[in-house]
């Protein structure tokens, strides 16, 4: 998505109460459950979602499930906050 000139703060905003583009790629298989929730963590981005996508059947469901899994998700946020960070260097 970086390499598709889409601003990045736009991959996780939804507009219109419209799921965002993290969420599609989330959807359509294109990024795993973990980097998700992963991307979510170093960049808080679920608790706006919450706010703002209007359809309560799908994302409702799927922010429970982040919230029970997370605990049981082990990694190293400095790590993938480096990683991130030098991504979006690159670009």
């Amino acid at each position: 998505m970086l390499e598709q000139n889409i601003e990045f703060d736009d991959i996780f905003t939804s507009k219109n109460g419209q799921h965002p583009p993290i969420l599609k790629m989330f959807l359509s298989k294109r990024i795993n459950f973990e980097t998700f929730i992963i991307l979510d963590d170093i960049l808080s981005f679920s608790k706006q979602l919450n706010k703002n996508i209007s359809e309560k059947v799908l994302w409702p469901k799927l922010y429970d499930r982040m919230i029970r899994y997370k605990p049981f998700l082990r990694y190293n946020v400095t790590k993938y906050k480096k990683s991130l960070r030098d991504k979006l260097k690159e670009i």
